[in-house]
Formats: structure tokens, sequence, C-alpha cells
């Protein structure tokens, strides 16, 4: 019988937890896709526009590799944030109220 309550217990920490941690993941990858594009867009383009003729070919392959390494963790993050979004709709799907309580 205190198999069975451990792991009601168990059931209901997850069900509890498992909405915030995904949550939290979601909000991570959210926040690594928004502050790669402001890093990229705020900070290096107007660099790459005030450098001067000399340098101008150096800083745009800086800028093209830069976007090149940043567009897979884009994608990634992308992927992240609908796959939880997936995740949590499936958990939801049957009681709303449940959603808006969460």
């Amino acid at each position: 019988m205190g198999r069975f309550l451990k792991q009601g217990i168990l059931s209901a920490t997850m069900k509890r937890y498992v909405p915030l941690v995904l949550d939290t993941i979601a909000l991570v990858a959210l926040a690594v896709w928004l502050g790669g594009l402001a890093v990229c867009w705020l900070a290096l383009a107007p660099a790459v526009q005030s450098t001067s003729a000399n340098a101008l070919p150096g800083a745009q392959v800086l800028f093209a590799e830069t976007l090149r390494r940043f567009s897979s963790n884009a994608e990634l993050c992308g992927v992240v944030l609908a796959a939880l979004q997936w995740v949590l709709r499936r958990r939801y799907q049957d009681d709303r109220q449940l959603y808006i309580a969460d």
C-alpha cells in the first residue's frame, strides 16, 4: 500500500512541476533566439556599416559567418518552441480549465 501512495505523490508532484519545467525551457529557447537576433541586427550590422572601406570585406565575412552559425541555433530554438507547445497543447487538450489554472 505504501508503494502506491509514494507513486501517487510522485505523480502529483510531476503533474505540478512538468509544466513549469517545460515553460522554463520554452522561455530560455525564446530568449536565446531573440537575444541572438538582437545581437546580430543591433550590434553587428551597425558595426559592419561603420567600418572603413579597407576593412569592409573582413567585416562582411565576419557578419556572414556569425549569421551562419546563429541560424542553426535559431532553427533549434524554433523546433524546441514548437515541440514544447505541442506537448503542452496535448496535455491540456481535454481540460482547458487546467490550462488556465497552470
